[in-house]
């Protein structure tokens, strides 16, 4: 089973996000194991991961992540489809980055 994490400031937008990206795996009949936090939890929550998706907001620590994480995609979300939380959009963008 792919493992989607997904992380903002605080942890309560990606939350949304994630109910939506799960809705969306479901209609597709994806089994993905999709989670978010806040971004406090990086370090613990990323092993494991086959893709990590930061919001816009959290961007700035993209660098970090990408470096601590070389053998995980890492995608910051677009502020359209974070903003719209747009389910269909950002798992087709965590699928790209797995290769799915």
């Amino acid at each position: 089973m792919k493992k989607i994490v997904l992380f903002c400031a605080n942890g309560f937008s990606t939350t949304m996000i994630r109910n939506k990206l799960r809705k969306e795996a479901d209609k597709k009949g994806l089994t993905y194991e999709i989670n978010a936090f806040p971004y406090s939890e990086c370090e613990k929550e990323c092993v494991g991961a086959d893709v990590i998706l930061l919001g816009p907001q959290i961007r700035y620590n993209a660098r970090r992540v990408k470096d601590l994480y070389p053998d995980i995609p890492v995608e910051v979300l677009g502020m359209t489809e974070y903003g719209k939380m747009d389910g269909e959009a950002i798992l087709k963008v965590a699928m790209e980055a797995m290769k799915e």
